[in-house]
């Protein structure tokens, strides 16, 4: 094929739009050990519904759906693993997308409703060993309070309340023997990795007593191995290590500096490690937002597993298999398994397919600038499309993303959204701006106080630093978020920008408005973030962009649903009125039955289609 030369940001794309929108997410998986089976949860954005789907793992290719199975947890409103495999009468367990309450299949196929309330959610399901009674997460939309339930299968299932704890719990854990049970909780000033208590009481819930955390300390994912001995993920040196529970607090299993063994927990049923007879574990070890599995041993030594995934969690012991699900660079989000003794690579058995040819994948390279907190990190993606090259000479117009959250990261992997734009003549930097997880505690501390000032100039530092390093054209440099990220490409556009235009996607721009209206999870989260109100107030109005509207002299394109709960759609509305009115360009996209995010094929393709096309027209006038 000859080659041909097109300009920047115009080339055809390596990722078809229809594509792109109809990616399916896994949603989390659930394996039969007594039938070794699989199942997983997947959304369908063309359908706009999650499935439940089963195979045996041996031959993961005889996929079955189950029938009138919708699984989807939205438990403090980012949900997590919504199914888990049941014993005895039932064969699966999951929680209904409609009801939000316990849905189990027996063996003879029939679905029956286990345990439902209106104004309720349930999550975080876990089976004692004998299968005859399950804990779980109920979060109380009335009372605002998370508890710890126990579910009896007894004549008429009995349900009740184990514990209320703080406002918030989560990872309930049976012991081995079901004497005892386990589980982290938090308060409504308090994220789970700012500060956790873990709890461990009898299996009536009776005698609870908190055994380590506390101010200042996140302690995430319990675990009870097959000694009746509690472990769990603790940052009290810093970094998130498997620590053994005992009198003292937590000890070590393993310090390995540089590397952290979990991450925040934004979403229900996160496992970042399994305990192994003998004392060994196998950990997902995180250095600059890049995972890798590490197996360690009780001797203080440990080795990596070969794995082509960079992004892993969800990780289980099935038999002598690891499974877990991950994505890598050249692979989607999929399932992997892997030996345990790691005599053979993992390979994907579940998804992780990718919807571009290989040779046209562009691959990540890490970046690295020097922002006013010190160093900050990230992955460079150039454009790529065989055979094409741009006409023009000199570097790409770049398209800097920043995450949500804002403590969250973003890993070197196939990303569709990433690829939608390097196949269309952009080069993309992923930015895990201060604040961000995947660098130790430390690095995440550095916003407290400082969300809205400290990510903004680190995308403006990112930017800089890939012109000087001749990776991106300064003329043409564009910022993409959503959600916290949407708050940095808002404020990074104010005054005196480096940026040409901004690309916001749900994004934050009413910082009291959002204190006053997002959902109960993250409502004290601005306390960290910024300050705690009604003391705080000036900070919250000086970093709000919609009160500064004036200062955004580039053009903006907003997309937005109308029933996000989380950031409302109020705050759209409002910055794109306050930017109208000063004369400013923004283009402002509301779409019907979508919340934080876009689920529906049909809204994906029209909101990255409407994104293009305005970075086209800039491009054109460039």
């Amino acid at each position: 094929m000859p080659e041909r030369r097109l300009p920047w940001g115009f080339w055809p794309g390596t990722l078809p739009t229809e594509a792109l929108a109809a990616v399916p997410q896994l949603l989390g998986w659930a394996w039969d050990a007594e039938r070794d089976v699989l199942a997983w949860a997947q959304w369908d954005p063309a359908a706009g519904r999650a499935g439940l789907f089963t195979a045996p793992l041996a031959d993961p290719a005889r996929v079955q759906r189950i029938p009138d199975a919708e699984p989807r947890c939205r438990v403090h409103e980012y949900g997590g693993v919504p199914v888990i495999a049941g014993k005895g009468r039932w064969q699966w367990l999951w929680i209904d997308d409609a009801s939000q309450g316990i849905h189990a299949l027996d063996r003879n196929g029939a679905v029956h409703v286990l345990h439902a309330t209106s104004g309720r959610r349930c999550g975080d399901l876990v089976l004692r060993a004998d299968g005859a009674a399950l804990l779980f997460i109920e979060e109380d939309l009335v009372a605002e309070q998370t508890r710890l339930m126990r579910l009896d299968f007894g004549e008429g299932a009995q349900c009740r309340v184990m514990a209320v704890s703080d406002a918030f719990c989560a990872a309930p854990r049976w012991s081995p023997d079901g004497l005892r049970i386990a589980w982290i909780s938090w308060s409504s000033t308090e994220m789970p990795w700012e500060s956790s208590r873990l709890w461990v009481a009898d299996a009536e819930g009776q005698g609870a007593h908190v055994v380590a955390g506390g101010a200042g300390v996140s302690v995430l994912e319990p675990e009870w191995d097959t000694r009746g001995r509690l472990w769990c993920l603790s940052d009290a040196q810093g970094w998130w290590w498997l620590s053994r529970v005992n009198a003292g607090g937590t000890t070590p299993l393993h310090r390995l500096e540089g590397i952290d063994m979990g991450r925040p927990p934004w979403q229900l049923g996160y496992r970042h490690y399994v305990l192994l007879p003998g004392g060994a574990a196998v950990v997902v070890g995180i250095a600059q937002a890049r995972c890798r599995l590490l197996r360690l041993h009780p001797d203080g030594t440990h080795r990596e597993l070969a794995s082509d995934a960079t992004d892993i969690t969800q990780l289980a012991r099935c038999g002598q298999r690891l499974l877990y699900l991950g994505a890598g660079p050249r692979h989607a989000l999929g399932l992997w398994q892997q030996p345990l003794d790691g005599t053979a690579p993992a390979t994907a058995i579940v998804g992780a397919d990718v919807p571009v040819a290989s040779e046209a994948v562009s691959l990540p390279e890490p970046v690295q600038a020097q922002g006013p907190a010190g160093a900050i990190h990230g992955y460079y993606y150039p454009p790529r499309y065989p055979g094409i090259h741009a006409e023009q000479a000199g570097p790409p117009p770049l398209i800097l993303r920043a995450h949500g959250g804002p403590t969250a990261m973003r890993a070197p992997v196939f990303e569709p959204e990433v690829q939608f734009w390097t196949g269309r003549g952009f080069a993309v930097a992923e930015l895990n701006y201060s604040g961000s997880s995947g660098h130790g505690r430390a690095y995440r501390e550095r916003l407290r106080g400082r969300w809205g000032l400290l990510d903004r100039d680190d995308c403006r530092a990112m930017a800089r630093a890939l012109v000087d390093q001749g990776r991106a054209q300064a003329g043409a440099l564009f910022i993409a978020g959503n959600s916290a990220g949407g708050l940095s490409v808002l404020n990074s556009l104010r005054g005196v920008s480096p940026f040409a235009a901004g690309l916001c996607r749900w994004g934050v721009a009413d910082l009291e408005r959002l204190a006053a209206c997002t959902h109960r999870f993250e409502r004290g989260y601005l306390n960290h973030l910024v300050g705690a109100l009604p003391e705080a107030r000036a900070a919250y109005r000086w970093r709000s962009p919609v009160h500064h509207a004036a200062r955004i002299a580039a053009p903006l394109i907003m997309i937005q649903g109308r029933e996000d709960r989380i950031v409302p759609p109020a705050q759209a509305e409002a910055m794109a009125a306050a930017v109208a009115a000063q004369g400013g360009l923004c283009a402002l996209h509301l779409y019907p039955d979508e919340g934080h995010g876009l689920r529906q094929a049909e809204h994906r393709a029209h909101a990255v289609e409407a994104e293009w096309a305005f970075l086209q027209r800039l491009l054109a006038a460039h």
